[in-house]
């Protein structure tokens, strides 16, 4: 059996479908729908999909209420998920696969996008998976991070299933209701399960965010040069001047 969480739209949804089609049963798991039939029998997947998305706001302006909100769907879901389902993974003996959705927002921060919360959430979510795989070598379970770039889902509207109890706040300025330019989620889920079948790490959907990647790990070699430039070094390695 296969859990997704965040499964009635978006990426989840292309999930269910493609899972499904591949002949696993799915336990489908979302806040939006009234009712979604889960019986938690035998768990072989996890994915762990659910995440909540608000733009407009630089990190000073977030209101404390938002970064609850957000941390408590994007962080906590998944490690709310791994707590109770990765004991039943276990539990069969057969192995298993966990699938936390991050973004390439988890890998880099694009100037401009104002997504701070968001973003913050995606890299923790990838260091936690990398823990994970850590964790889980030897066991039989593989772990995959998942790091979309524009899929077409309704991510940007998620604040409309807010619950009360984060007293809601509305975006500082107009989003779409989907992201209408984007690779399809059915695609990005059949990625998935690709990278499940090859107990593959990093799932990217995108192959024009690769310079994105490059930049960025450039820009941290830049910093290691900054921090032991070449004469320093010599100085350090010799003992200094004497």
């Amino acid at each position: 059996m296969a859990v997704i969480t965040g499964a009635a739209s978006g990426i989840g949804l292309g999930m269910v479908r493609v899972f499904t089609a591949a002949g696993f049963q799915v336990a489908m798991c979302d806040i939006r729908k009234a009712e979604l039939d889960a019986v938690f029998g035998r768990v072989d997947i996890l994915a762990n999909n659910a995440g909540v998305l608000l733009r407009g706001r630089t990190v000073e302006d977030v209101p404390l209420a938002d970064w609850k909100w957000i941390v408590g769907v994007n962080l906590d879901g998944p490690i709310n998920g791994i707590e109770f389902f990765l004991p039943r993974i276990r539990r069969h003996g057969q192995g298993g696969h966990i699938v936390n959705t991050a973004s390439i927002s988890g890998f880099l921060v694009a100037p401009g996008r104002l997504t701070a919360p968001y973003q913050a959430t995606k890299f923790t979510l990838v260091a936690l998976s990398e823990a994970l795989l850590s964790d889980l070598a030897e066991t039989g379970i593989g772990v995959s991070v998942l790091a979309p770039a524009g899929v077409k889902t309704s991510i940007y509207p998620s604040g409309e299933a807010r619950p009360a109890r984060f007293e809601g706040h509305s975006p500082a300025f107009p989003t779409p209701d989907t992201i209408s330019e984007g690779v399809e989620p059915d695609d990005v889920a059949r990625r998935v399960l690709a990278a499940i079948h090859n107990s593959a790490f990093c799932i990217f959907t995108h192959e024009d965010t690769r310079p994105w990647i490059e930049a960025r790990h450039r820009r941290m070699m830049q910093a290691y040069d900054k921090s032991f430039p070449p004469a320093a070094h010599a100085l350090s390695s010799s003992g200094g001047v004497g």
